[in-house]
């Protein structure tokens, strides 16, 4: 499953170095495109990663790992639908178009 060997006996390393001071940043640059309609994923992944990087309460860590995890699957779920519709537009475009051509 890993390309790790012996992760259960890994230390997380989190808490560290400026984890903390980078986490409040990256809350506060979500929040800020939020405010003026730029929010993009890349923030919103950004934050919650960070928040991980920061936690040092075991307990904490796991809620914040789960919503990173959820955080990626929306973002993937999201691209996903966004190909779905813009392949769906792009066939009926070219329908259309050919429909046009034809008359």
């Amino acid at each position: 499953m890993s390309e790790y060997e012996n992760t259960i006996d890994m230390p997380d390393g989190t808490g560290c170095g400026g984890y903390k001071t980078f986490a409040e940043i990256t809350k506060n640059s979500r929040e800020r495109a939020a405010r003026e309609n730029r929010l993009t994923w890349n923030y919103v992944f950004e934050e919650a990663a960070c928040a991980v990087l920061a936690e040092t309460d075991p307990n904490e860590l796991i809620k914040k790992l789960d919503r990173l995890g959820d955080v990626a699957l929306d973002w993937q779920l999201a691209l996903t639908d966004q190909r779905i519709r813009n392949d769906g537009f792009n066939e009926r475009f070219k329908e259309m178009m050919t429909n046009k051509e034809q008359k």
